[in-house]
């Protein structure tokens, strides 16, 4: 089980870093099906380096404050320089 976890995880890293496109004249896909299933003539890319990290949109999120009484108020998140949420100053 962990083994599939890490394999998730190396192909984000590897889907982070790199671009990955089918090779100029590579012949189409076909499936061959035996004990596992896998490419007939393989899978020929072409894998090249990011040249810029991609883009992670910040995502701004209503923070909910539970006072003494029990009451919820909504507080406007503000984004400290570290790019975490944190509540607006009184």
């Amino acid at each position: 089980m962990f083994a599939s976890f890490e394999n998730v995880v190396a192909v984000a890293m590897l889907v982070q870093r790199f671009n990955f496109q089918m090779a100029v004249g590579a012949p189409p896909v076909n499936m061959t099906t035996g004990a596992t299933i896998h490419t007939t003539q393989g899978l020929k890319m072409t894998v090249t380096r990011r040249t810029k990290p991609p883009i992670v949109p910040i995502l701004e999120t209503t923070m909910l404050k539970v006072d003494e009484t029990g009451g919820v108020s909504k507080e406007n998140p503000v984004i400290s320089q570290k790019g975490e949420v944190s509540p607006a100053p009184s």
